[in-house]
C-alpha cells in the first residue's frame, strides 16, 4: 500500500491532535524538518507524541526542548532512543532542579556525560535536602546537612567510578 504523499503526511502531522497522532506516532515518511516544525509550530500534545517517537535526532530534542512544557521534557527524558545534545541535558537539568520525576528518568539515561551526572546528583542531593527540612522540622539543619553531603558525596564517587554500567537511579 503506497504511502500518502509527502505534504499530505506533513498537513496531518500538523493537524488536530487526534488526526496528528497516527502520523506522528511512528511515520518515516516524515522528515527530521518535517518534525522540528512540527515541535515549532504545534501544541504541547503534539510535541509530547513527538518526544517519545523513537530515534529521534538531536535537533528534533533540542527543538522539543526549546518550546515543550515539563510533560514533553518527561517524555523526552524516557524516550531512551531519543539522542539530546549536550545543551538539551543542560535544559533537562536545568526543569529537574524543581521535579523529582525528571529527576528519576534523567538518572536511568546511560548517555549523559559524566559532569551532567554529577550536577544530577547534586540537584537530588538538594530537593532531598529540602524534603527532609519539610518532614523533619524538629532535626537541627546542620544534621541534615551533613547527611545529605556524605550520601552526594558517595554518589559521586559511585558516578566517578562507573564503567560500563551507568544506572544511576540509585544515587539520587
Amino acid at each position: 500500500e503506497p504511502l500518502a504523499p509527502p505534504r499530505v503526511l506533513r498537513q496531518l502531522a500538523h493537524d488536530v491532535v487526534e488526526v496528528a497522532t497516527p502520523v506522528l506516532t511512528r511515520n518515516p515518511a516524515l522528515t527530521e524538518d518535517d518534525l522540528i516544525s512540527v515541535a515549532m509550530t504545534t501544541s504541547d500534545a503534539h510535541r509530547q507524541i513527538v518526544a517519545g517517537r523513537p530515534h529521534i535526532s538531536e535537533r528534533v530534542t533540542d527543538a522539543l526542548l526549546e518550546r515543550g512544557n515539563l510533560p514533553v521534557a518527561r517524555r523526552l527524558a524516557a524516550n531512551t532512543t531519543a539522542r539530546i545534545s549536550r545543551s538539551g541535558f543542560d535544559r533537562l537539568l536545568s526543569r529537574s532542579r524543581s521535579d523529582d520525576i525528571l529527576q528519576k528518568l534523567l538518572a536511568e539515561r546511560k548517555d549523559m556525560s559524566l559532569a551532567h551526572v554529577h550536577q544530577l546528583i547534586d540537584f537530588a542531593g538538594d530537593a532531598a535536602r529540602e524534603r527532609l527540612r519539610l518532614v523533619m522540622p524538629d532535626v537541627d539543619a546542620d544534621v541534615i546537612n551533613k547527611a545529605i553531603h556524605t550520601e552526594t558525596d558517595h554518589a559521586h564517587v559511585l558516578a566517578g567510578t562507573a564503567t560500563t554500567r551507568r544506572d544511576f537511579s540509585k544515587a539520587i
